[in-house]
């Protein structure tokens, strides 16, 4: 009976330090990511774009979903993205599936007409 006792504990922790061990490697595996900024994300977006012109896989991971897009520039870049950041990419230049507006400035009072072409164009300058 001490001899099985003895064993499971034994077992218990083995598996103990096994998961210790895997819970430290996948930490430290995050931490050796860059931290998101100007510099670090457009270097791996640069990375991303050079490499979709070449990799069909890659380029397929790239527009497979925003989740998809995101997690391919991360491990290409090495780069944490932040949870409240959207990737996209397409292929077309005149892709008519998306469609980004920036909104115009909010005024209860305001009745005025805003035109589509004014804010299409959408929403931030480039790094």
């Amino acid at each position: 009976m001490t001899r099985k006792i003895t064993t499971i504990l034994c077992l218990f922790f083995a598996g103990a330090l096994c998961l210790g061990a895997a819970i430290h490697l996948e930490q430290s595996q995050k931490n050796n990511k860059k931290q998101w900024n100007e510099a670090n994300a457009t270097q791996a977006f640069t990375m991303s774009l050079t490499r979709s012109a070449y990799d069909r896989t890659f380029r397929n991971r790239l527009i497979a979903s925003p989740e998809s897009a995101k997690q391919a520039v991360a491990d290409e870049g090495q780069i944490s993205v932040p949870d409240e950041v959207v990737i996209l990419f397409h292929e077309d230049k005149f892709n008519e599936n998306y469609h980004v507006f920036d909104l115009p400035q909010f005024d209860e009072n305001a009745r005025k007409n805003h035109a589509y072409r004014q804010y299409i164009e959408c929403c931030y300058t480039p790094w």
